[in-house]
C-alpha cells in the first residue's frame, strides 16, 4: 500500500492522515478520511457499502446512510466527479490517480508473464454438458459469450471450462472480472493487468497498447461480468480479435456483445422437478442434486425424504433452477426447512442471503444481484419489467402490450422493450413458435415489488385483467372451430395468467373480466377433464350475479349451468340452465341460446320433464344452420343423447352418439370423440349389448390414458366396470373398479361408482356391505335432488336383491338406512376395503 496518492490539485497522506489541496491542508472529518483512503487503495473498483461499513465503523452497528453522508460531504471537498456512485451497489473513486516517483507501473502488479488462474471451492452440479459444449464451441469460435439472468452460475461454469482449457493451452489464461470497474477507461488496464502485460509507456490509447502487446500472444482472455459495459467491451473485443490471432475469447454476460464472429450460449437454468415427480426421482435432477449437496455442507445430516420430499419439489419449483438462489436457500434449509422457506416466500428477497466470502458483493443476497441487473437498465426497461411482474406465468406479445402499453410506453415501445429484456436474461423465452416469454419466480417478485414501489400495481392489474378478457373471448371462439390438439396448444399456457385475471376480478368485483376469464378457464377444465377448480369458480362467480350486466350476467349464468355431472351447491342446475337460456335469448345471441338449450334440456329430463326437455330440444334444432362449425352441430348431438338417457331410449341414445362421435371425428376434437365413445360404451349397456359395451369400454380407456384425461377415464372404468360384471368378469370388473375410484372421489362422481362395488359386495358374500353403500348413494341423489340414471339403476337393483336375499329384509333395510349416515370419507373408505389391491386394469387387455 502505498502512503501517498495524488489525483489533480490533491494528495492524500495515508500515514500522516492528511488531504492537501495546492499542498495546503484541507479540514476532513476521521470517517470521510477513512472512507476516502479505502476508495482510493481500491483504485477505481467498486466499494459495495457494506464494506465500506465494516472498514471505517469497524464492530459498529451504524446505518448504510452514515456512508452516504460521508461520501457527500468528500464531494464538496473534491468535486461531485470525484466518486462514482453505482446505484444499488457502492461507490468507486473515479478521479484519476498519478502513480509516486517509486511506485512503478501501477497498471501492472505483478512481473509473472504468465496469467494464473484461481481455482474454485465448490463443486459444479449439474453442469457437464454444458462444459464439454463450451469447450468445443471455444476450440472453433474465437469468441463465445455465455449469457443468463444473474445467479444463473455463468462464472462458476466458465471457471470449470477455464480450468481444462488451461491443461491443454500453453499460452494460458487470463481472468478478467469486470464487476468491479466502473468505466471504459479502465479496461485496458485491468486487461492487461490479468493477463500480465506490461503495457509501460507504448504510444497511443491505452486500447491501442493492449492490442499490440497481444498481437503475438496465444491466450484465452475471459472476461467474466460484462453487462455493463457491453458497447466497450465489444469494441474492445473486435479490435483483440482482429489483430491477435492467437488469442480467443470467452465472455460471460447477461447480455450480447453484438460483435461479428460472436457465438452466443445461452445458459439455461438447472433441470427442476416436474410436479409430482416421486421422492425417490427428485435427486434424478441436477437443481435438487445441488439443493441436497449444499445442505449438507451446512448440516451433514441433511437428507430428501418422503417426509419433507414434497416440500423440497414446491421450494425447486419456486426456485427456478437459478444456482444461487439454491445456494442460498441450501444455507438456510437444514435449520428453517423446506416447507417454512414455501411459506415465506414474499420474505426471499431479503431471507437468501449468501455467507461466501469470495463471490461480489453483489452476489451476497439475490436482492443485490437484482438490483446490479436493474441498475443496467433503462428508464422505459425498468418500467417494463415492473409492468410484466403481473404475469403469473408464461406469456405473449398481444398480452404483454395489451397489460404493459401506458403513458410513456405505447405497444411498440414495448415490443421493442421485450426484446431488449430478453437481450439483458431479464425475460426469459420460454418457447419459440408461438413466441411466450416468462420471468423467473425470483425476477417476478423483485419487478412486484418496484411496481408496488412506483403506484402503478392496481392500475397494471386492471390492464392485465381487460387483455385476459380479451384473450378469453379468442379461447372461446376457437374453442367451436379447432381440433382439440391445437387449440389445447394455443391457449393451455393461459391457464395461470387467465386464473390470476379471474381471481383479481373476483376480489375487486370486476365481474366483466371475471365472466369471460371463468368462462375460458371452464372450458381448459372440460378439454383438459379437471374438475376439481370448478365448483369454487362456481361459487365466486355466483357471488358477482348482483353486479354483473346482461352480458355478464350471461357468461355466468352459462358457466353454472355447464357443471354436467359435477353437483352444484349453490343452487337447483334446472333453475341455472332456465336462466342462461334467458339470458342470451335477451341478448338475442343464437350461439349461446343452443349452448344454453342443450343443458336446459338435459336438466329438464333429469328432473322428469320430458315435455319441457323436447321443446328445448326443438328450439336449439331449428336454431342450428348447417354452416356452423362441426362442433357446434357435434354439441346439439350431444344435448339429444342426453336426453334420451334420462328417458331410458336406448336406441335414441345411440343413434345421437354415434353422430356426436362422427362429428367429433369430423371436427379433429379427439377428446370429445373418446367422450362420445364412452357414453357410446354406455348406450350399449343401457340396451344390454354387452360385447359392445365391453369392446367400446376398452377402447374408449385406451384412448383415455392416452390423452390424459384422468376424470373421463374413472367414468370409463366405472362403465366398464358394470359392463364386466353384468357378463359375469367379476375378477376384472373388481379390478377396474379398484383403479376408477380414486380417480371417481377425485372428481366429486364416486357415487356413479358404488352401485357396481355394491353388487360386486352381495356376489361376494359381503352384503353387509352391500347395503350401506347402497344408502350412501341414496342420500347422495336425494340431497342432490337427482335420481339414478337407467344404468346405475339397474345394478343398484341387482345389488339390493342380493344383499336382501342373503340378510333378509329388516336387516337389509336398518343396514341400507345406515349407510345414508355415512360420510363421504367413511363410503370411500369401505368401497376401497371391499376392492382388491391388483395391477391396473390397462394389464388385462
Amino acid at each position: 500500500m502505498l502512503d501517498s496518492y495524488r489525483f489533480g490539485p490533491f494528495e492524500v497522506r495515508a500515514t500522516q492522515r492528511l488531504l492537501l489541496h495546492d499542498d495546503r491542508a484541507v479540514t476532513v472529518g476521521a470517517r470521510a478520511f477513512d472512507v476516502l483512503l479505502a476508495l482510493i487503495e481500491q483504485r477505481g473498483a467498486l466499494v459495495t457499502k457494506s464494506e465500506l461499513l465494516d472498514r471505517v465503523w469497524t464492530g459498529l452497528v451504524v446505518e448504510e446512510a452514515n456512508v452516504q453522508v460521508q461520501v457527500s460531504a468528500l464531494r464538496k471537498l473534491l468535486g461531485a466527479d470525484a466518486i462514482a456512485t453505482i446505484p444499488g451497489l457502492g461507490y468507486r473513486f473515479a478521479a484519476a490517480l498519478q502513480a509516486a516517483p517509486d511506485a512503478g507501473d501501477m497498471t501492472t502488479s505483478q512481473t509473472d508473464a504468465t496469467p494464473r488462474l484461481s481455482l474454485a471451492t465448490n463443486t459444479l452440479v449439474g453442469r457437464s454438458d454444458d462444459v464439454q459444449l463450451l469447450a468445443e464451441w471455444i476450440g472453433t469460435d474465437r469468441l463465445v459469450t455465455v449469457l443468463g439472468p444473474g445467479g444463473i452460475g455463468k462464472t462458476r461454469l466458465v471457471q470449470e471450462v477455464a480450468q481444462e482449457w488451461s491443461v491443454d493451452s500453453p499460452g494460458g489464461v487470463a481472468w478478467v472480472d469486470l464487476s468491479a470497474i466502473g468505466s471504459a477507461e479502465h479496461l485496458a488496464a485491468t486487461m492487461a493487468n490479468a493477463a500480465r502485460l506490461p503495457l509501460g509507456d507504448m504510444p497511443g490509447s491505452a486500447q491501442d497498447a493492449l492490442v499490440r502487446a497481444l498481437t503475438e500472444r496465444e491466450l484465452l482472455l475471459v472476461l467474466d461480468n460484462c453487462e455493463h459495459l457491453v458497447a466497450d467491451v465489444g469494441r474492445m473485443a473486435h479490435a483483440i480479435l482482429s489483430a491477435a490471432p492467437n488469442v480467443r475469447m470467452l465472455v460471460t454476460s447477461q447480455e450480447r456483445l453484438k460483435v461479428p464472429g460472436e457465438r452466443v450460449y445461452r445458459l439455461d437454468p438447472l433441470a427442476v422437478p416436474p410436479s409430482g415427480t416421486p421422492t425417490d426421482r427428485l435427486l434424478d435432477f441436477s437443481a435438487a442434486q445441488m439443493l441436497a449437496q449444499r445442505a449438507r455442507l451446512a448440516d451433514r445430516r441433511f437428507e430428501v425424504t418422503p417426509a419433507n420430499g414434497a416440500a423440497v419439489a414446491q421450494l425447486l419449483s419456486h426456485l427456478d433452477g437459478l444456482p444461487l438462489a439454491i445456494e442460498m436457500a441450501a444455507a438456510r434449509l437444514p435449520a428453517m426447512g423446506p416447507q417454512a422457506l414455501c411459506e415465506r416466500l414474499s420474505e426471499w428477497l431479503r431471507l437468501l442471503r449468501g455467507d461466501n466470502h469470495g463471490v461480489p458483493a453483489r452476489q451476497h443476497t439475490l436482492r443485490a444481484t437484482l438490483d446490479w441487473s436493474h441498475s443496467l437498465l433503462s428508464a422505459p426497461e425498468q418500467m417494463l419489467l415492473r409492468r410484466l411482474a403481473v404475469f403469473a406465468g408464461s406469456f405473449r406479445i398481444d398480452t404483454a402490450q395489451r397489460t404493459a402499453a401506458a403513458g410513456a410506453l405505447d405497444a411498440f415501445a414495448v415490443l421493442d422493450g421485450l426484446a431488449s429484456l430478453v437481450d439483458k436474461s431479464l425475460v426469459q423465452l420460454d418457447r419459440l413458435e408461438p413466441p411466450r416469454y416468462r420471468l423467473l419466480e425470483t425476477t417476478r417478485l423483485y419487478a412486484g415489488e418496484q411496481l408496488a414501489q412506483h403506484g402503478e400495481f392496481e392500475a397494471t392489474v386492471a390492464c392485465h385483467g381487460q387483455a385476459m378478457a380479451a384473450l378469453a373471448s379468442q379461447v372461446e371462439d376457437r374453442y367451436w372451430t379447432m381440433g382439440d390438439t391445437p387449440w389445447l396448444s394455443a391457449y393451455a399456457p393461459e391457464y395461470d395468467d387467465l386464473q390470476a385475471a379471474f381471481d383479481r376480478a373476483c376480489a375487486s368485483a370486476q365481474a366483466d373480466v371475471a365472466a369471460l376469464t371463468g368462462n375460458a378457464l371452464q372450458r381448459l377444465d372440460h378439454l383438459r377433464s379437471v374438475n376439481a377448480p370448478r365448483r369454487r369458480r362456481a361459487e365466486a362467480l355466483f357471488a358477482l350475479l348482483p353486479v354483473a350486466g346482461p352480458q355478464a350476467s350471461a357468461w355466468i349464468w352459462n358457466c353454472l349451468a355447464s357443471h354436467g355431472l359435477i353437483a352444484l351447491e349453490l343452487m337447483p342446475r334446472l333453475a341455472a340452465a332456465r336462466n342462461a337460456v334467458q339470458a342470451w335469448r335477451d341478448l338475442n345471441d343464437s350461439l349461446r341460446l343452443h349452448f344454453a338449450l342443450g343443458f336446459y334440456a338435459a336438466e329438464c329430463s333429469r328432473a322428469g320433464r320430458f315435455d319441457d326437455a323436447d321443446r328445448a330440444i326443438a328450439e336449439a334444432q331449428s336454431l342450428e344452420d348447417p354452416a356452423w362449425p362441426l362442433r357446434r352441430r357435434m354439441w346439439g348431438a350431444a344435448a339429444l343423447g342426453g336426453v334420451c338417457i334420462h328417458r331410458g331410449d336406448a336406441a335414441g341414445y345411440r343413434q345421437a352418439t354415434r353422430t356426436e362421435l362422427d362429428l367429433a371425428d369430423q371436427a379433429g376434437a379427439e377428446r370429445a370423440a373418446a367422450w362420445a365413445r364412452l357414453k357410446l360404451a354406455d348406450a350399449a349397456l343401457m340396451a344390454d349389448d354387452l360385447a359392445e359395451a365391453i369392446e367400446l369400454g376398452w377402447r374408449a380407456v385406451r384412448e383415455l390414458r392416452v390423452l390424459d384425461q384422468p376424470s373421463s377415464l374413472g367414468l370409463a372404468l366405472s362403465n366398464l366396470c358394470a359392463a364386466l360384471l353384468l357378463n359375469g368378469h367379476r375378477t376384472a370388473a373388481a379390478q377396474a373398479a379398484a383403479e376408477a375410484l380414486p380417480l371417481m372421489w377425485r372428481n366429486g362422481w364416486g357415487y356413479l361408482l358404488l352401485d357396481s362395488v355394491a353388487l360386486l359386495a352381495a356376489q361376494q358374500g359381503r352384503a353387509a356391505d352391500a347395503a350401506p353403500l347402497l344408502g350412501f348413494v341414496d342420500a347422495w341423489y336425494l340431497q342432490h335432488d337427482d335420481t339414478r340414471q337407467p344404468n346405475e339403476l339397474r345394478l343398484a337393483k341387482l345389488a339390493a336383491d342380493a344383499a336382501e336375499a342373503a340378510l333378509g329384509t329388516q336387516r337389509f333395510a336398518q343396514a341400507r338406512s345406515e349407510g345414508t349416515r355415512l360420510a363421504a370419507t367413511q363410503a370411500e373408505a369401505l368401497a376401497h376395503s371391499l376392492l382388491p389391491r391388483l395391477q391396473p386394469a390397462a394389464a388385462l387387455r
